[in-house]
């Protein structure tokens, strides 16, 4: 059994990989389900005892994945939502300044809500390599949405 959860600021998807009927998968594949959560499931073997789980999430209305473009696919629209609903609730207003790319929308998501990260911290919660992590928030800094505080945190301006 194999579980991986991608997520943009909040959790968007479950995928859930060759799991039997009971466990901790499937567990965590009904919570995400009971809380609007898009459910991707990638059985094996229709014959093997741990296919069984991800069969019984097809059947219940999980997604079948055939290839990573069927996550692409549905992911990308609940990504452009994300970034958007993320980006109106800063409190700071960047509408006023030029496009943001996606790495440093990802940061900014991530800063959103009064959050204070270092680096480290920035890298983990946006998977974006530590050297383009020290790249996006210095260009962060120089159009002055962010600021970077004494602690070492970075925080919007």
């Amino acid at each position: 059994m194999f579980i991986v959860q991608l997520h943009f600021c909040d959790s968007l998807i479950v995928v859930v990989i060759e799991s039997a009927e009971s466990g901790g998968s499937m567990i965590t594949a009904r919570f995400a389900g009971e809380q609007g959560r898009t459910v991707f499931a990638l059985p094996g073997r229709v014959d093997q005892s741990e296919s069984h789980g991800c069969l019984a999430l097809i059947r219940d209305g999980a997604t079948l994945i055939r290839n990573s473009n069927d996550i692409l696919q549905e992911l990308a629209p609940m990504l452009e939502k994300t970034v958007s609903s993320k980006l109106s609730n800063l409190s700071s207003d960047v509408s006023n300044y030029p496009a943001l790319d996606s790495d440093e929308n990802l940061i900014m998501c991530s800063l959103a809500n009064g959050e204070r990260l270092d680096s480290d911290e920035l890298q983990k919660s946006t998977q974006i390599s530590i050297s383009k992590i020290f790249a996006t928030i210095t260009m962060l800094e120089i159009r002055g949405l962010i600021k970077k505080r004494t602690d070492g945190r970075y925080e919007i301006s």
